[in-house]
């Protein structure tokens, strides 16, 4: 299911919550009936003109609440690419000749991790 679904099907409840059909739905979003009755089901991919469609109909406001700060979004994806990069370079390494301490592990992901942070934002997302 859908970002979109999900949030549809939220809405669907809070339709049936008010005792407001899909019909009367259907004409206050100015939605085909049978595009609505889809979207709702999850059958049709619905845009995001559809869930704000939707949602203003049910008195609902769609937006963004407490986003990350983006150096903790920064953080989190260096982290994550870090152990993927060390745990690849040391699953090779490994086969040949022994691998270090968990310590040691960690330390070489933290090097790792600090060099994606200072280095472009290509690197750290690609």
């Amino acid at each position: 299911m859908t970002t979109a679904q999900n949030i549809l099907a939220d809405l669907d409840e809070r339709r049936r919550d008010l005792g407001m059909s899909v019909p009367v739905l259907a004409r206050r979003t100015g939605l085909a009936l049978s595009t609505l009755y889809r979207a709702l089901r999850g059958q049709q991919n619905a845009g995001l003109d559809t869930v704000t469609a939707v949602a203003a109909a049910l008195g609902v406001r769609v937006s963004l609440t407490h986003p990350r700060q983006k150096t903790a979004m920064r953080r989190e994806q260096a982290q994550h690419k870090a152990r993927v990069l060390v745990g690849t370079a040391l699953g090779s390494a490994s086969i040949e000749h022994p691998v270090g301490t968990e310590a040691v592990v960690r330390q070489i992901a933290r090097a790792v991790e600090e060099d994606l942070l200072a280095s472009s934002n290509l690197a750290l997302w690609d």
